[in-house]
């Protein structure tokens, strides 16, 4: 039965960052290029028209300040009436308005953008300016108006208020926030679409993962959308036909074991009734190589399939009675660690892994120095030995079945080269594996690792 989904779990869990970076940053070039865009458009559309190629609005003002300044008085009613319509409202003062102060530059970039459009003699009239946005759509801050108050030589105030909605837009410095504003909760909005995209595709990785590493850990829950169901079932039903696989094998093997211990124990019955010694000797001593060729493969096919359950023990313990076993067969082994390091994992397939790293390093190295560590939630086991060492080239082969530290073993020796391949898929299956590097001084150093 599936576990329980925890609703809030997807949007605790990390996004993946690069997906998540590459989606901002997306968004904020579209809405950048989209400006920019519209920006060359409008200033485009006055190239078309024989005009610079300069900003419209700040470029607009100046003309018509320029014009209101060097032009006729007698003309500049005239001018006012040409000038007015829906867009821009021109008006001429006799007294500045009480309700602007003289240089209130609610915009500086364009204020001096008007006055760069000036010519040099007439820049002046900027000084006492002021410019103002006196309508703003709520909500949105978009700008609706930009009104400009300068002062002309003569002592009259020239006012003009702009409403071109598709031109202010882009100088207003609240309208520049709300650009700003917009893109942030749009890479929101994108962030949180992504997350739940991903959420469930990490899901399915870290189970493919998990089954890779321990093919009994728990099955998905089929959760969420139709889809990712229809993948969680797929996906555990995979998964139980791996299992059911590999438990077929391995009570086919159990039940060969067994015929064979049955035909071969009434075998050693009557080799032990041979009259002949010598004979009687080597019958045995064939006897008991078949039984181990029985239990070494039985040992791999069980090293696959969990057959006991995870508990708490003591490491420490079993790596030292280990030790000590093959120190009492007048074995060079040697234990350096912590009296005692209690860890979560199953304590008879972990004593056989280590056994057999031990068993490797007494025979093709001499000696085994065994290390034990807690390295935070990671147990770590390090045996080391004075042989002849691993090649790079052969620290992954070495631990395929059969392969065997040294080819030219004979067939009839007591190692089969399945020991190594049994550790390491007992440490998979713990989460772990184990690892081969050169020992300081000489010798091959086997690190085997997995969550505790």
């Amino acid at each position: 039965m599936s576990a329980p989904v925890d609703p809030l779990r997807l949007w605790r869990r990390p996004p993946a960052p690069w997906s998540l970076f590459w989606v901002a940053i997306a968004i904020l070039l579209t809405t950048f290029l989209i400006s920019s865009v519209t920006l060359f458009a409008l200033t485009q559309a006055r190239v078309d028209s024989g005009l610079p190629r300069r900003v419209p609005l700040p470029d607009q003002a100046a003309a018509i300040i320029l014009a209101f300044e060097t032009g006729d008085v007698g003309q500049r009613d005239l001018m006012r009436r040409a000038l007015n319509s829906s867009d821009l409202g021109v008006r001429l003062l006799e007294t500045w308005p009480s309700e602007r102060r003289r240089g209130e530059l609610g915009h500086r970039w364009m204020a001096q953008t008007i006055r760069g459009y000036l010519p040099a003699d007439k820049a002046g009239l900027m000084d006492e300016a002021a410019i103002w946005f006196p309508e703003i759509q709520r909500p949105g801050w978009i700008v609706k108006a930009v009104q400009v108050i300068v002062p002309l030589s003569d002592g009259a105030i020239l006012e003009l208020d702009f409403r071109d909605r598709g031109i202010v837009f882009y100088y207003a410095i609240w309208t520049m926030g709300a650009w700003g504003l917009f893109a942030l909760v749009l890479t929101g909005g994108a962030i949180i679409v992504v997350r739940r995209i991903l959420a469930p595709l990490r899901r399915v990785a870290a189970a493919a993962d998990q089954i890779g590493r321990d093919v009994d850990s728990p099955p998905m829950p089929e959760a969420g959308p139709a889809e990712l169901r229809r993948v969680a079932r797929a996906f555990n039903a995979m998964q139980q036909r791996v299992r059911d696989l590999i438990g077929q094998r391995t009570r086919m093997l159990a039940g060969i074991a067994h015929d064979l211990r049955t035909v071969l124990t009434r075998q050693r019955l009557r080799l032990e009734a041979l009259p002949e010694p010598a004979q009687r000797a080597k019958a045995i001593a064939d006897f008991d190589f078949m039984m181990r060729v029985i239990d070494t493969h039985l040992d791999f096919a069980k090293a696959e399939q969990a057959l006991e359950p995870p508990t708490r023990f003591d490491l420490a313990n079993l790596v030292i009675d280990l030790v000590e076993d093959a120190a009492a067969a007048g074995k060079n082994a040697l234990y350096v660690g912590p009296d005692q390091a209690v860890i979560l994992g199953r304590p008879d397939a972990l004593r056989r892994a280590i056994a057999n790293l031990i068993d490797n390093a007494l025979t093709y190295g001499g000696e085994a120095e065994v290390s034990l560590r807690l390295d935070g939630t990671e147990a770590v086991v390090q045996i080391g030995d004075r042989g002849p060492g691993v090649r790079p080239a052969d620290r992954d082969t070495i631990f395929l079945p059969y392969r065997r530290m040294s080819d030219a073993q004979a067939l009839d020796a007591p190692h089969f080269g399945l020991g190594l391949a049994t550790t390491r898929a007992i440490l998979r299956r713990h989460g772990g594996d184990v690892t081969i590097a050169d020992r300081p001084g000489g010798g091959a150093l086997f690190i085997a690792r997995w969550p505790g």
